[in-house]
Order: C-alpha cells, then structure tokens, then sequence
C-alpha cells in the first residue's frame, strides 16, 4: 500500500515511518528538534487506512496537547479530540467519534477505567520521561489502557536523564519482555551499597547490554546527522552578588553544615539546599510563610543589560525561569516589551504561544523551564536562561524548543550565572552533560556550592 504524505518529509522521517509500521512496538528517540512527530502520527494514519487499527490515544504533557492535536490535523487528515476540562468533560468528550485522542499524562488515572472501556488499538506516549517512574500513578494506568494495544509508540528525545531506572518505566509500556521485572532490571543493571540500612544506586554494570535491548526497537537519529540546521552558540554572562551575597554565604554555610551531619547525603536533601541557594542568587527568598521576599536586583539588572543589546526589532527572545516567583516578577517588569508567559498557570497556553508567534509586539517569552517540551518557537533566536536546573532533561528540552526543523538563523543561548555560587557549578554541569546532584559528595560541598568545581 503506497503513502503519500500530505507535507513532505525529510529522508530521517520517512525512514521513522518506515520503522514504525515495521515495529508496532518501538521507541522513536530521535534528537530533539528532528521532527518526531510527523511520521509517528503517519504512521498511525497508514494503519487506520490499512484496517489495521480504528482509534489512537495519543498521551503528552498537559501544556502541548491543542499542539499536538494541531500537528496531527496538519500531517493528515484525522479526526482528533482533545479531553480537556473537568473529569466530567473529559468523560463525555472521550464518547465523542474520532481518530485521535489527545490527552495529558496527570488525566490518566482518574480517566483509567473509562480509557480501558474505549479499548484502543494504538497507544502513543510522548515525552515519555513522564513514565519513567514504573511505579507512578500516570505509569501504571498507561500500562492498564494499552494492555492489550496492538500498536504502542513512545517519543523521547532524552530517555536517560538521570540513571538506568529511566529506561525501565517507558519500555514497561512497550514490551514487558524486553528487560523483565523491576528487580530483574536492577540485579542485570544497577549497583547499590547499603547505608542507614537502606539501598542507595551508586552506579551501573552491563551497559552494552542495556544499549543493546534499548536499541532492539528504537530508531535514533541526531540533528547533526539528518539536517542542516544553523549553529547554536553559547554565552555565558557572570554577574555578582553585591547586597544579597552576605545571605547567600550564610545560607551556604548553614547548608554545609546541616549536611556533614547526615550518614548518607540523599538527593533530595543536596537538591532543596540548591534550590534555596538557586532563589538568593534570583534575587528573593521564601519566608516560613511560604512568601517570596525579594533581597535584590543583580540579577535582573544583568537581564536588562541583555536585552538592551539584543535587537529586538529584528528577532524574538524566550527567557527560562525555573521559579514561579521569576516568571511573575519578569511578567510585571517588562511590560514595555509585550511579554507572554508560559508556565502552570498559564491558563491558555496554546493561546500564549499563538501570541508570542503571530503577534509582532509580544517580543519575549517568559517560561518556565520545566514546561519546555514539544512546543516550537522558531520565532526566536535568542534565548535566556535567567534560572537554570540541574535537569539535565529539562535543560535539552527547552534548549530545542528554537533549534528544530524550520529554523534558519542562528540560535544564541545566554546564560546568567552569579559568580562563585551554585550556578556556577549548575552550568558546569549542563554544558557537561552531567546531573550535579550525582556529583555531591561531604567532600566537595563547599566547592560545588560556591561554583569552585
């Protein structure tokens, strides 16, 4: 059966399409920015028109659905339904008649019984990091919905963003064949050590055979490989703490203290110590009332410099915020250059993105980093990072939400980094990489939290 698709593909994607009809269980883990989407949703167009399947459940995070359903009407000509609203909306919405069902990740659960009823024949994650936890809410109703899917493709561009453990949660989804149980996949491919009495992953064995199952159903192509995009060039912009620095320097010295004491430095106590760090050099602190309060502009006064320089008649410039703090403070603060804001309380976010688009006086985007997946802004070709994360995942993610398919100019990527502070060594990291928080030890805590690594 021949196929023509309805806007032309490059020779990368219509290998993905090959791929996927061949595997109707596979992974498509091509770089971000290479255009996933397109031949995984042909590829489920192809199998409707072939009677192989009637209907595909197509699962993303919750700010990118309207994006989704737009993408797949613009490759094919399908029926698609967004459940969005209330349970109760989404309920009714999922009896309507369609091709497609486009739903985020968080509506699983709740919505798991009526999705098992609808028995759907394809089943597609993207961004599928979202069910790399195998014993997550969102992970096990995936895996109820899709049981007995003939079809099932996840969409990743960064399956790994922290350790081994990522892999089993998606390919759970796919094949439970491919590494077994939860415990098998930790005897074949962790190292643990016991301390407090409790098993901590210290590292990993058997990597080559963990690429090697990996790959068995995933297809993979990076950006330097299939197109001819422009460059992307970094700056990293240093400024220094002046009336908040004698905060950070006790905070820090609080911080380091407090962890010396504990047996065994856990991540969660590294990353609440950096995330407090991390706000002092933004220029505010949480209260014990849960209230920001704000202790400087260094900060900001470094993101006015930049965007003083920055020709904003000729481009468009998204600014990464980690906090929510930042992103309302910026929206407040730069009203002169129209910004829009995209973030979780963004309440319409397919209309924020609309504007930032199409609307010739919004020239910033001011988003949260940790909602940067599967959106395109082309439109602008610089972007700064006013918060960083020691993300590795998040960080990638938003890096190619302006370095994809269809941009032409050169991409600028700047930095603001407080001098001798945590994100210094935060910085470090990415452009590493690396995942900080893997790197902690008693022994390098006053440097890692004073930007000396």
């Amino acid at each position: 059966m021949e196929y023509e698709f309805k806007i032309p593909q490059y020779d990368h994607q219509v290998e993905t399409f090959k791929f996927a009809l061949l595997h109707p269980k596979c992974a498509v883990l091509s770089e971000t920015g290479t255009g996933k989407t397109s031949p995984v949703v042909c590829s489920i167009d192809f199998r409707i028109r072939a009677k192989q399947v009637k209907k595909c459940l197509y699962v993303c995070p919750e700010n990118i659905k309207f994006e989704i359903a737009k993408e797949i009407k613009k490759y094919c000509n399908r029926s698609v339904t967004v459940l969005h609203g209330t349970a109760k909306k989404k309920a009714l919405l999922l009896k309507s008649k369609s091709d497609f069902y486009v739903i985020n990740y968080d509506s699983l659960w709740p919505l798991r019984e009526e999705l098992k009823k609808r028995k759907f024949d394809a089943v597609i994650c993207d961004e599928s990091t979202y069910i790399k936890n195998a014993t997550a809410k969102r992970s096990k109703a995936v895996y109820q919905i899709s049981e007995k899917s003939k079809v099932k493709i996840l969409v990743t561009g960064t399956p790994l963003t922290r350790d081994a453990l990522d892999v089993f949660g998606q390919y759970r989804f796919l094949d439970r064949g491919i590494f077994g149980s939860l415990s098998r996949f930790k005897a074949e491919f962790c190292q643990y050590a016991t301390a407090g009495g409790f098993p901590i992953l210290v590292g990993h064995k058997n990597l080559d055979i963990l690429q090697e199952r990996i790959h068995s159903i995933a297809i993979r192509f990076r950006k330097d490989e299939c197109l001819d995009l422009p460059d992307k060039v970094f700056v990293k912009r240093p400024f220094r703490l002046t009336g908040s620095s004698e905060i950070y320097e006790n905070l820090k010295y609080n911080s380091i203290a407090e962890l010396k004491t504990l047996d065994v430095i856990q991540a969660q106590n590294i990353l609440t110590k950096i995330i407090k760090l991390s706000q002092v050099c933004s220029g505010f602190l949480i209260n014990e009332e849960r209230i920001p309060i704000d202790i400087g502009n260094e900060k900001f006064n470094e993101l006015v410099d930049v965007l003083e320089e920055s020709n904003l008649e000729e481009t468009k410039i998204i600014i990464w915020c980690k906090f929510r703090h930042s992103i309302e403070s910026l929206m407040r603060k730069l009203q002169k250059y129209g910004p829009t804001s995209l973030y979780g309380d963004t309440t319409n976010k397919q209309e924020a993105l609309d504007k930032f688009r199409n609307d010739p006086t919004s020239k910033i985007l001011v988003a949260q980093i940790q909602t940067g997946f599967g959106y395109t802004v082309n439109e602008a070709t610089i972007a700064i990072y006013y918060e960083t994360t020691h993300d590795l995942g998040h960080w990638l993610q938003s890096m190619d939400r302006n370095h994809r398919i269809g941009q032409t100019s050169k991409v600028t990527y700047i930095t603001l980094v407080a001098s001798n502070t945590i994100e210094e060594s935060i910085y470090e990291a990415l452009k590493n990489k690396q995942d900080l928080l893997n790197q902690v030890t008693k022994d390098n805590i006053d440097n890692i939290f004073s930007g000396l690594v």
